[in-house]
This record gives C-alpha cells, structure tokens and sequence, in this order.
C-alpha cells in the first residue's frame, strides 16, 4: 500500500505482487526488485503525474549500466554532455567514505588520548619499580653490571608490558565485537547473515600490538635512564 504524498489529497494504492526469490543476505538486499512497468506506475501514482515516463514528461532518473567498472567514469561524462547530472557508484562511495573519515577521525582522537595516558602509566609503572627495586640495582651495578644492561633491562620490561597489553587488547576487541556480532545477528540484522559490524583483520591485530610494543618502549626510555645513573653506593644503602 503506497500513499501519494505530493498529490492532494492523499491517497492510497495497491501495488500486488508475487515474490519469485530473493538475493543474497546483505544489506542490498533492502532493494526490491520488480518489473519496469509495475515500478513506472508507481512512480506515476506516488509524484500524480500520470503522464511520467512518456515523451511529453520524461523520467527523472535513468539508472544506466555498464559492461565493465573501467568504463563509469566515461559513460558519465557523456551523460552530463548530455546536459543531464549523472552520479556513480564512485560518487556514493565518496560520500561514505567522507562520513566514515569523520568518525575514524574522531575515533583515532580518543585512541591517541589513550595511548597517552597509557603511555603515563608506564612511565609512572616503571618509575614506582625502579624505587622499590633500588638496592636490586645497587647490587647488579655493583657486580658489574653497566648502565647499558641496566636501560636494557627496564627497556626491554617496558616493551614487554606494550607487548603482552597489546594482546591482551585485542583479545577483548575482538571477544567484544564476535559478541556485538551475535546479538546484532539475533536481533536488528537477522537478514543479513553476511553483514559484521565488528571486523577484525591479521593487519589491524598485527598493527595494534606493533604500537603497543613502540609506544611502551618508549615510554620506557626516561625510567631506564633514570635506573641507569643510579649510584650505586647510594642505592645500597636504600631501604
């Protein structure tokens, strides 16, 4: 049943058809696809133009199709020769695209303020263990060890937090997004088995915990500089 909003009054008609199938589970599958003819007369019914779709008032949208992707761009610009506008699959995709850059961007505003505080949480980690590991620092200087192995080991420990914490991250993303996934397929989006909304590809797992690691080694760089120039006669006598 369809109701005529631009004529006046409002009316309603009945459109009867016969589903014969349907296409894959996605999210094109909001498309109904019916016949030429049933479709102009809808159009005709919706706008109360009777006479659309005819010489005397032609139609308001032509959707053209070409062989090969290579070839929209140019059949485009042979439409607006034309003197008619013509808007591509690529246009659409733009227009996304834009829409999902301002959300990612915002997203990675909030990621990098996290990598910060993290970042802070590391140094403020380290720092509290090369205070309570003191006299273990003394006694390592004292033994021989340099102020090299010394930045080495905090380095390493801090690296090994990114690391491990990087994993760990990605697990519970990924456990999170697999449950979003169920519930969205048992609920709003059982029609459409193939559509995710959460995705997490080896790239993105393998990028995540590359960050971690660098952003942590980092971090730990001040607290095993500080570990490094620690006397070691001072540190002996640390409680």
């Amino acid at each position: 049943k369809i109701t005529s909003f631009i004529g006046l009054p409002g009316e309603k008609k009945d459109f009867i058809f016969e589903i014969v199938g349907a296409t894959e589970k996605t999210l094109r599958s909001t498309q109904i696809l019916i016949p030429v003819e049933d479709g102009k007369d809808i159009s005709r019914f919706w706008s109360n133009t009777p006479d659309l779709y005819t010489d005397e008032v032609p139609p308001a949208i032509i959707q053209v199709r070409v062989d090969d992707a290579q070839y929209v761009g140019q059949v485009a610009d042979e439409v607006e020769d034309l003197g008619l506008g013509a808007v591509t699959s690529d246009d659409i995709l733009g227009i996304v695209g834009t829409i999902f850059g301002v959300v990612q961007a915002v997203l990675s505003a909030f990621g990098l303020i996290a990598l910060g505080v993290a970042s802070l949480g590391i140094v403020n980690t380290l720092i509290m263990a090369i205070h309570e590991r003191t006299r273990e620092i003394g006694v390592m200087k004292a033994v021989g060890a340099s102020q090299g192995t010394i930045r080495l080991l905090f380095t390493t420990e801090g690296a090994t937090i990114g690391f491990f914490g990087g994993i760990i991250g990605v697990a519970i993303g990924w456990a999170l997004g697999f449950v979003a996934n169920r519930v969205s397929h048992a609920t709003f989006l059982r029609d459409f088995e193939t559509f995710n909304i959460s995705i997490v590809p080896w790239w993105l797992v393998v990028g995540v915990v590359a960050l971690t690691t660098v952003i942590a080694l980092l971090a730990a760089l001040y607290p095993s500089y500080r570990a490094a120039r620690l006397d070691p006669i001072e540190a002996l006598r640390a409680e």
